[in-house]
């Protein structure tokens, strides 16, 4: 008999982008996971933004990206009962960024090289064509980010998303 147990909570889907592992662009959902005693007595919570698709998980563990992420995710609620328009969507996103999800797009980023042209990874610093040093590169990163849809009286998708 295990005295721990994972209590799993969908909170719904929250934030538009790619996902990182599978490329399908779609809503990565918020789910908390509460650790607890004997199924009733907590002892530790966490979030977590989760892919749709292939379950890859990002990890929201600073406090104020949490109740961000909440708050996104009531907002995409409102979004698809046609109470905000696409545009209060791209602001509050715009408004909100996650601290958690910038890491991601570093992580996915791309760079040239300046000395022989390679594709390298934002996170590398060196080159893995010619092993010339990148320095911070931060001009050089190439990110694409997800905009929305230009027509705000339907929300029936944003930045070709089906909500």
């Amino acid at each position: 008999m295990s005295f721990c147990h994972s209590l799993w909570k969908y909170l719904g889907p929250a934030l538009p982008m790619e996902c990182p592992m599978c490329h399908a662009v779609d809503y990565f959902v918020l789910h908390s996971r509460t650790l607890a005693l004997f199924a009733i007595i907590p002892l530790d919570c966490s979030y977590s933004l989760r892919c749709q698709h292939c379950e890859y998980e990002i990890h929201v563990d600073d406090e104020e990206d949490v109740a961000k992420a909440k708050g996104l995710a009531e907002q995409t609620r409102l979004l698809r009962q046609g109470a905000i328009t696409e545009g209060d969507f791209a602001r509050c996103l715009a408004e909100n960024p996650l601290v958690c999800t910038r890491l991601v797009a570093t992580v996915n980023a791309t760079r040239n090289c300046p000395h022989c042209g390679a594709e390298v990874p934002g996170t590398f610093d060196r080159c893995w064509n010619c092993d010339a040093e990148l320095g911070s590169g931060e001009g050089d990163v190439e990110e694409a980010p997800l905009e929305a849809g230009s027509d705000e009286s339907t929300p029936s998708s944003f930045g070709g998303i089906q909500i």
